[in-house]
């Protein structure tokens, strides 16, 4: 017969004790599961999943005829915007990320500067775009 361990119970995060750990790391109120029209008001969607003082991290959505036009992203001087965009699954037609410079692109993210690099994504003629698109700020190099 086998010794029986006596079980211990896992551990739980109460809502307070979240907060406050949400808290002394910078993390914002989240608003979790609540799509928002994105910044460029092109028709793509944004679902903030944190936020904090230098980082972001976002779920994008883009329905059909939604794109964003070529920009940039400004940042207060002395930082340096950083953005790693995942392309969790394409649209069927249309959708393309298109960039200016990147550190690193492939078919599967890209890691870029959108405050130097000029962005855009194409239009969505058909089918619906996801994104996971995680963004920081550093300080410059001095």
């Amino acid at each position: 017969m086998g010794v029986i361990e006596p079980s211990i119970p896992e551990p739980t995060l109460s809502i307070k004790t979240f907060a406050y750990i949400a808290s002394i790391w910078g993390i914002s109120e989240m608003s979790w599961l609540k799509w928002q029209n994105g910044r460029q008001n092109s028709g793509y969607d944004t679902l903030r999943v944190l936020q904090g003082k230098k980082f972001d991290f976002w779920l994008l959505r883009f329905r059909q005829g939604s794109s964003i036009k070529w920009h940039v992203d400004p940042v207060e001087t002395g930082l340096r915007h950083f953005r790693l965009n995942t392309f969790v699954k394409p649209a069927e037609i249309g959708g393309e990320f298109q960039t200016t410079g990147s550190i690193i692109k492939n078919r599967i993210f890209c890691l870029f500067r959108p405050d130097i690099h000029r962005h855009s994504v194409t239009p969505i003629i058909k089918g619906t775009r996801y994104v996971l698109s995680f963004g920081f700020v550093l300080k410059e190099k001095r």
